[in-house]
């Protein structure tokens, strides 16, 4: 500490009872009282000036003990001046001007020595506000400092906040990242199912076309069977006609055997129409039989575009829901309508065994970090 610092901070002028009396126009007697009462207190005072002089400024407890003795003098002074003040107003007025004298020159020596006393008080505020501001600093990357006393806390409650603020931050971060993560896992998810329903609507369309091939053989097929019918009706017809023909040409000759040969035509007759008539029920049954699998094959296709776009809604409201929901019920609710998905009916079973497999693993797993949040 430099000499400067150590100096003395107190204007230090000692009055004397002399030059408060100065201003004093009382009787002898009136005014040889008021030195006797007021001589003890100036005596003490002088006596205090003198040790004042002597404070350094890095002294605050020898500042604190002097003014607290001064304040004791201006008390007892004060004492004396009610008690003076008492004997007349004029008096009382001559009391009060010695008094003031004291006073004037006591209240400045008081709070010099005050600041003296203070320093040391006002040093630790300052340092405790400097410590807050450069706490300040270092916490506000990790959290708002506003509101804490951070020039009062130890230091060891100070490491805690901060390390504490700055493992706060890093757990935000990190929980960003793994929202990121969760979030393209998820549009991946989401992409493989429209594809997945790109390749189902391709299969179920490539079917369709398939089936309505296969009917439109079948009604080809069909005309062809009556086609052949017709054709066989009409051979049958003619060669009939040949033989009415014939028949009545032998009438000519032979009527008896005309008329067996004619029985025998119209038997035969009836028998090929018989038989042309059973060729045609055969072909209407099968044109209905295979309207009748045309129509099934149709109803079917409807149903499972139905139940297709059924599980597309129920699919599209359950990630509405699971949006909403926390994350634990998100990938909860992920988890199982991964194991709900059906693998496509394939020829090669054990294929379709190993992705069900790999299926039902994946949502085990999810879940698995589910329970973990």
């Amino acid at each position: 500490m430099n000499q400067a610092a150590t100096e003395s901070t107190a204007v230090i002028i000692a009055p004397s009872i002399d030059d408060a009396m100065k201003s004093v126009t009382l009787a002898q007697d009136a005014a040889a009282s008021l030195r006797n009462a007021f001589s003890p207190h100036y005596q003490n005072l002088h006596t205090l000036a003198e040790r004042a002089k002597l404070v350094k400024s890095d002294e605050p407890k020898k500042a604190r003990t002097l003014r607290l003795e001064m304040r004791e003098v201006r008390v007892a002074a004060d004492k004396t001046r009610e008690e003076c003040k008492a004997d007349s107003l004029r008096l009382g007025k001559a009391i009060q001007g010695i008094y003031n004298v004291l006073e004037f020159q006591c209240v400045p020596m008081e709070k010099a020595l005050e600041q003296i006393e203070k320093a040391e008080e006002i040093k630790e505020v300052n340092r405790k506000h400097a410590l807050g501001l450069d706490r300040a600093d270092q916490l506000r990357p990790f959290m708002d400092p506003i509101g804490i006393a951070l020039g009062d806390m130890p230091e060891a409650q100070w490491a805690a906040l901060l390390s504490g603020a700055k493992a706060t931050l890093e757990a935000k971060l990190a929980a960003a990242a793994k929202a990121e993560v969760d979030r393209i896992a998820k549009e991946e998810s989401d992409r493989a199912e429209r594809e997945r329903m790109r390749s189902e609507n391709e299969r179920l369309a490539k079917l369709a076309a398939e089936e309505r091939a296969k009917r439109e053989a079948q009604e080809a097929h069909a005309a062809e069977e009556r086609a052949k019918a017709d054709k066989l009706a009409a051979e049958e017809r003619a060669k009939r006609e040949a033989q009415e023909a014939h028949a009545a040409k032998e009438r000519a000759i032979e009527q008896e055997k005309a008329a067996k040969a004619l029985a025998v035509a119209v038997a035969e007759r009836k028998k090929l129409e018989a038989k042309a008539a059973e060729e045609r029920a055969k072909a209407d049954k099968l044109a209905a039989e295979e309207r009748a699998k045309r129509e099934a094959v149709e109803a079917e296709l409807a149903k499972v575009a139905k139940e297709k776009a059924d599980k597309l809604a129920a699919d599209m409201a359950a990630e509405k829901k699971a949006a909403a929901a926390p994350d634990k019920a998100k990938l909860s609710a992920f988890a199982l309508a991964v194991g709900k998905l059906e693998v496509p009916s394939i020829a090669d079973k054990e294929l379709r065994e190993k992705i069900e497999a790999q299926r039902d693993k994946f949502a085990a797993w999810v879940m698995l970090c589910a329970d973990k949040i």
